[in-house]
């Protein structure tokens, strides 16, 4: 098995331990730079993540890598801000789609939301990967998770976009939620 099949592997197996939300918001934009030895340098998006990555995650990751190649390893984080291209601006975002009453929450219920506005086209940045995190942990168990959930911030950091991909995951996860 070469290094980035052995990356891959240890991605699948941290899939499995970690929630959905975890795993996407700090693992899912990580790639193997290069291995020596016994040490595996990862590159990630930012600063933010790697700091997250060393601090909370680092010894699961190191077990999780010393499982699948059967030795013991070390980890080093490194920042490579052009790792993964941001999504391609499709210009202005088209009017909200009007659901057809009765699809959402029984019999007569409607919403209002924004179809392009999905946790999958979300940009993740330092200012909102807790927001982030929060939202898909709350798409995932409307009503537990994080309730009530207050998104504040400034001008253009995605707090639209995270509602409407709440909202837009509740209804095609779980259609009769009111």
């Amino acid at each position: 098995m070469d290094a980035k099949q052995v990356w891959r592997a240890a991605l699948g197996e941290l899939q499995v331990s970690l929630s959905p939300a975890n795993f996407e918001t700090w693992l899912k934009d990580t790639a193997l730079v290069s291995v020596d030895d016994s040490r595996f340098r990862v590159a990630v998006p930012n600063g933010f993540a790697k700091d997250w990555l060393e601090t909370r995650y680092r010894s699961l990751i190191c077990q999780t890598l010393a499982r699948v190649v059967g030795y013991s390893v070390n980890v080093d984080f490194e920042v490579r801000p052009g790792l993964v291209a941001p999504a391609a601006d499709d210009g202005p975002a088209p009017a909200p789609v009007r659901l057809e009453p009765g699809r959402v929450g029984g019999e007569g219920g409607s919403v209002s939301l924004n179809a392009r506005y999905t946790f999958r086209n979300f940009i993740v940045g330092s200012a909102n990967r807790l927001a982030h995190a929060a939202s898909l942990s709350v798409a995932e168990r409307p009503g537990h998770a994080y309730n009530p959930l207050f998104l504040y911030g400034g001008v253009g950091l995605g707090k639209t976009h995270l509602m409407h991909a709440i909202g837009n995951q509740v209804i095609a996860r779980f259609p009769r939620k009111k």
